[in-house]
C-alpha cells in the first residue's frame, strides 16, 4: 500500500514542484511575491508568504518520497520533458504523453487533435476563446475510468493505493470526475481531489460545473483548490497529501 498522486495536465510541473521539490521558478515566484508584499502591492496574506517559504526550504513531503509514486498527465513533451525528467531524479515519477477525455466523447479511446495555445501552457481538446491557437498536435485519448483500469492491470497501481487525483485539464475535469465516480464503486481509494477544476465552467457552462462538484460531495470527496502560480493555495495543496499520507480519512 503506498500513496498516489494522479496528476492530470501536468504541464511544466508547477503543482508537483511545490509538493516535491521546489524549483528556481518557485524561487522566483516567491522573490516577486515578497517584493510586492514590501511595496504593499499585494492581497497576500503575511501567514501565506510565510509558509510558502517554509514549503520552499523545508520540502516537507520529500522524505515520503519513497513511498510516494507519482503518475503523470502530459502529452506536450516540448513544455514537460525537462521538468518531469527533473523531478524524476528525486521521485518515483511515471509520465504518460496522452491527455484525458471529456464528458462528451463516445469513444472510450481516441485519437484527438489537440488544440496548443500561444501562451506556452495551454492545451485542450476543446476550443478555448480569446488564446491564440498555433497549432494541433495528434494525440491518443483515453477516458480517466479506463486508463485507471489499465494501471490496476498491468500492476502499475493496486485497490490498496490512496490516491490523490491533481488536476486541471482545461475542461476535461468532469470526465474525470465522473471517472472517479466510477472507480470508487469498483473499490479504489481515491481520497482526495485538488487542483483547478474552472474551465469546466468557463467552456461548459455553470451547470455543468455545479453538476460536477455534486457528484464528487455524493463521493464524499470535497474539492480543494490548488494551483502552483497561486501562492495562497500552496498549504492547502499540501495539507490534502500530508492528511492522505498520514491515513486521516476524508
Amino acid at each position: 500500500m503506498g500513496t498516489v498522486i494522479i496528476d492530470i495536465g501536468t504541464h511544466k510541473c508547477e503543482e508537483l514542484n511545490v509538493l516535491i521539490c521546489p524549483s528556481i521558478s518557485e524561487l522566483g515566484g516567491l522573490l516577486r511575491a515578497s517584493a510586492k508584499k514590501l511595496l504593499g502591492r499585494s492581497n497576500l496574506s503575511l501567514s501565506s508568504l510565510l509558509a510558502c517559504w517554509g514549503i520552499f526550504f523545508t520540502k516537507p513531503l520529500h522524505g515520503e518520497r519513497n513511498n510516494l509514486k507519482i503518475i503523470a498527465l502530459e502529452p506536450n513533451l516540448d513544455v514537460c520533458i525537462k521538468k518531469i525528467n527533473r523531478l524524476k531524479r528525486v521521485a518515483q515519477v511515471i509520465h504518460f504523453p496522452i491527455v484525458v477525455l471529456g464528458h462528451d466523447f463516445d469513444e472510450s479511446t481516441d485519437i484527438i487533435a489537440l488544440n496548443m495555445y500561444d501562451d506556452s501552457l495551454s492545451s485542450s481538446i476543446y476550443n478555448k476563446k480569446n488564446i491564440n491557437k498555433i497549432e494541433q498536435l495528434n494525440c491518443l485519448g483515453v477516458d480517466f475510468y479506463n486508463f485507471y483500469k489499465l494501471l490496476l492491470a498491468k500492476n502499475i497501481l493496486t485497490l490498496d493505493d490512496k490516491v490523490v487525483v491533481r488536476m486541471n485539464c482545461e475542461g476535461a475535469e468532469f470526465g474525470v470526475v465522473i471517472g472517479i465516480r466510477n472507480l470508487i464503486s469498483d473499490g479504489v481509494q481515491i481520497e482526495a481531489v485538488i487542483g483547478s477544476l474552472a474551465d469546466v465552467k468557463k467552456i461548459h457552462g455553470e451547470e455543468k460545473y455545479d453538476e460536477m462538484i455534486h457528484i464528487l460531495q455524493s463521493c464524499g470527496l470535497e474539492y480543494k483548490y490548488f494551483k502552483g502560480t497561486d501562492l495562497e493555495s500552496w498549504s492547502v495543496g499540501l495539507s490534502e497529501i500530508k492528511r492522505v499520507i498520514s491515513g486521516y480519512n476524508r
